[in-house]
């Protein structure tokens, strides 16, 4: 691997995964609904579908798997911490989950400058949740709607220009690494 910022998926493998996450949340919630509840079925698949983007969108499989640890670790943590009544629950419930996986995707998976991804994920978040307003209603299938929308905003994240791997060889963090390693590049050639 170069160390430059390449995701296993395209823009069009995370409307496909945008699509299978919004078609399997009635499904999912249908089956769950009668031994959960209604809210915890939702909220149940929000958790697996965080968890199958982290590791969908991972550049390896080390990191797949180490960032989707750390990120159900940390949303397991938000989820004890937040309210526990019904109105606000799920909604907080969808929060934890897209802050997580967004802080799992550019802080544990691809390195930039701090400023450049706290306005790439902000503007992700905010196009999100616009697109999850004009979707959401009452009924299951404007949920699902209303979770396909919000990640095919997430899915403009693979369209996104820069980041490095991180943990690549190629992306070192000060200029001496990057004249050791380019002094190390000219001597193996020789």
């Amino acid at each position: 691997m170069d160390g430059i910022r390449k995701p296993r998926q395209s823009f069009r493998g995370g409307v496909v995964f945008a699509a299978v996450a919004a078609i399997a949340l009635p499904i999912t919630v249908l089956a769950l609904a009668p031994r959960f509840g209604y809210s915890t079925a939702i909220s149940l698949h929000l958790l697996l579908t965080a968890a199958s983007y982290m590791l969908w969108l991972a550049p390896t499989r080390q990191h797949g798997l180490g960032g989707t640890a750390i990120g159900l670790v940390a949303i397991g943590v938000l989820w004890w911490a937040g309210p526990s009544h019904a109105p606000t629950q799920l909604a907080w419930h969808a929060l934890s989950c897209a802050a997580v996986v967004s802080a799992v995707r550019s802080v544990h998976y691809f390195r930039t400058h701090p400023a450049r991804a706290l306005v790439l994920e902000l503007v992700l978040a905010v196009g999100g949740l616009m697109m999850v307003a004009l979707l959401v209603g009452s009924s299951l299938l404007s949920q699902a709607a209303a979770l396909w929308g919000y990640l095919l905003v997430q899915s403009l994240y693979t369209l996104a220009p820069g980041g490095r791997v991180r943990g690549s060889s190629d992306a070192a963090s000060d200029r001496f690494d990057r004249a050791s390693a380019r002094l190390r590049r000219l001597l193996d050639e020789s």
